[in-house]
């Protein structure tokens, strides 16, 4: 019973960080449109998916673990990566 709770907890935390991942990526879509317009002539700089939310995070944990030589920046590096993952996989 407790591993078909955690299963489940687990199931809806990867939907809350995908949805959350997604609604990020709209709006630095939406950000990097209105700032900066000749991205649009870019082939390929549309929109941000979730997945490079997700990759984009982990770099941004990879460079505060290693300026700050911060372990928690890691772990949560590895779980943005993890995520990452899960999502290229669901593609």
């Amino acid at each position: 019973m407790a591993e078909k709770e955690t299963n489940e907890r687990q199931k809806e935390s990867s939907r809350k960080m995908k949805e959350h991942f997604e609604s990020t990526g709209l709006l630095w879509s939406v950000y990097l449109r209105a700032a900066h317009p000749k991205l649009k002539m870019v082939e390929g700089v549309d929109f941000i998916s979730a997945k490079d939310v997700a990759v984009m995070l982990a770099l941004h944990q990879v460079a505060e673990g290693v300026v700050d030589e911060n372990s928690a920046a890691c772990r949560k590096m590895a779980e943005y990566a993890d995520c990452a993952g899960n999502l290229a996989a669901g593609e």
